[in-house]
């Protein structure tokens, strides 16, 4: 159930940052906007992914694999809004 996982991950962020979990709040953020992205919430997709981004950035993970359910988000937002070229560099 999309509403049952999406409060189990929004659940999950503050736990995880406690923890100092970075990759788990990068990916919990990520899995949110792809959420968001399949509910046809675009601002709230493209909002996530730029926290994931973050997170991302302030840790160095760069190149980890945990950034890449942002990145299928942000690319599917800006799909749906119609920008080819910036989601397929997404």
């Amino acid at each position: 159930m999309p509403d049952e996982s999406t409060a189990t991950l929004s659940g999950a962020i503050p736990r995880a940052e406690q923890a100092g979990n970075h990759l788990a709040v990068m990916h919990a953020l990520g899995c949110l906007a792809l959420a968001a992205a399949d509910r046809g919430d675009e601002l709230g997709a493209l909002r996530l992914a730029e926290q994931a981004f973050a997170v991302r950035d302030a840790h160095g993970f760069a190149e980890h694999w945990a950034s890449a359910m942002a990145h299928l988000a942000q690319g599917r937002a800006l799909a749906a809004r119609g920008d080819d070229p910036a989601a397929e560099a997404a």
